[in-house]
């Protein structure tokens, strides 16, 4: 261990206490608290592992010193995130809120577990049989189905499982739990398990629900198992069964495969973790070439991700557009001399390279206070903030991938939030004009509900509740 890597071990460690005392343990409806978290696995922890073994590919043609560069400035970046995160937030000040019956019902009622049901089953079989059908066959289509599950089917999926449990009670969490890392095992992706867990998680307890120690425990060992059967089927089966065109019996032949050859766990792990997480390659050579005289790219990336996000309907030219405006990538790798290679450029990697070293701690402070902002904001929860909230913390765990996931994650909740909004605006129109076509009768001569099941609805969420009504939120 060099002592660049040592001191920014020790202030990455040092943000990471003073984030989990500030937020009282509470990381998971703290998705600023998550950021650094996530931050520190990626340019810490994983940067010490790879310390202790052989440099993956990544990192041919990057020296030690080049990367010991980049720890000067990236610990105490990672500091200052979580200094200014905390004088945002003022957790001392802040009252987690708890919502009353009637609130909870109205979040329920807008978030209906039906319209999520109805929006998530297409996009999810989708992504499951990875191809689109037109006239002339099956056509690839790796653009649209990675668009499709990042920004609406992972956000639908988290939403639907939220909604089952806050309407039918918390005896589904660990149900629902399974059921959703289990559909995501298909997909052969091992972020969008430990990113829709987290959401999840992030959405219960913003809605005031704590699960126990034990039930924390038992999801992480689904999660840690489903993403040890991914990572086994990729070493043994090889990725192209995961393909945007292969179908769900291809899918789960793999994984049968992987789960039946423990022997390569070790070898797997040190190859999909150490080397695939690694979260300072990127930034290394970017500060190397800056150092070298390479001047910063500046605003450019960060322009070209909001107009990324712009949809193509309005705007036809945007997918015809250089690779280079639509890939961080593609602008960085060229420009500072990267060998060709799958890097990751992570989020503050991605920072460096706008205004250089001394400027990315200075936007590091801005970070943080904009989560700080952020995280006040969705401690009161409605349905609308549960949305938002969702979709922060999605680009959190998307921590691996450029800034772009920001403006396009939000393009994709907003679309979410606007089709609840209408489906409730449209179920209350309905109930209007049934109230007013049927006024004139009686109460035993109004239609009984299809099915020949009386609507419980405004019992079981009324607006005023009585003193005695008691529910599982407010306990």
């Amino acid at each position: 261990m060099t002592l660049a890597l040592a001191f920014s071990l020790l202030l990455q460690v040092t943000a990471v206490i003073i984030v989990l005392r500030g937020v009282r343990g509470q990381v998971f409806r703290h998705p600023g608290a998550l950021l650094i978290i996530v931050a520190v696995i990626y340019d810490g922890v994983d940067e010490f592992a790879n310390r202790l073994i052989r440099p993956g590919p990544e990192r041919y043609g990057l020296t030690i010193a080049e990367v010991d560069r980049w720890m000067w400035f990236v610990g105490p970046g990672i500091l200052l995130l979580a200094v200014s995160y905390l004088a945002t937030l003022r957790p001392s000040t802040l009252a987690h809120h708890r919502s009353s019956p009637s609130a909870m019902g109205a979040i329920i009622r807008t978030l209906d577990w039906r319209v999520l049901a109805a929006l998530t089953a297409p996009l999810y079989l989708y992504s499951v049989f990875g191809a689109l059908h037109t006239l002339r066959g099956a056509s690839s289509a790796t653009y649209l189905q990675s668009g499709l599950t990042a920004q609406f089917m992972l956000p639908c999926l988290v939403l639907l499982s939220f909604s089952l449990v806050m309407r039918f009670g918390t005896r589904l969490i660990l149900p629902v739990l399974l059921a959703q890392s289990l559909l995501l095992l298909l997909l052969g992706e091992r972020i969008p398990i430990v990113a829709a867990l987290v959401m999840l998680l992030f959405a219960l307890q913003i809605s005031g629900i704590r699960l126990s120690g034990r039930q924390v425990r038992l999801l992480v060992a689904g999660a840690m198992i489903a993403m040890l059967a991914i990572t086994l089927s990729r070493s043994v089966a090889g990725r192209t069964n995961f393909a945007t065109n292969a179908g769900p019996t291809q899918r789960l032949h793999a994984l049968e495969v992987g789960l039946l050859h423990p022997g390569y766990m070790f070898k797997s792990v040190r190859s999909q973790y150490v080397y695939r997480l690694d979260g300072n390659d990127f930034a290394s050579f970017t500060l190397a070439g800056i150092s070298k005289g390479i001047p910063p790219v500046g605003i450019t990336p960060l322009i070209n991700n909001i107009t990324l996000a712009i949809p193509s309907f309005l705007d036809p030219a945007k997918d015809s557009s250089p690779l280079a405006t639509r890939s961080t990538e593609a602008l960085y790798e060229p420009r500072y001399e990267m060998p060709p290679m799958n890097r990751l450029p992570t989020l503050l990697g991605t920072l460096l390279g706008y205004f250089g070293p001394f400027w990315f701690e200075f936007l590091c402070i801005l970070l943080g206070v904009f989560f700080g902002l952020a995280d006040r904001w969705v401690q009161r929860p409605t349905a609308a903030r549960i949305v938002l909230g969702i979709g922060l913390v999605l680009c959190v765990m998307l921590y691996e991938q450029s800034p772009a996931v920001y403006p396009l994650t939000f393009r994709g909740v907003l679309v979410i939030l606007a089709l609840v909004k209408a489906a409730e605006l449209a179920r209350q129109i309905a109930a209007q004009h049934m109230g007013e076509r049927f006024a004139g009768l009686g109460r035993d001569r109004l239609p009984r509900p299809i099915g020949g099941v009386r609507d419980r609805s405004a019992r079981i969420y009324p607006e005023d509740p009585g003193p005695l009504q008691t529910h599982f939120w407010s306990r």
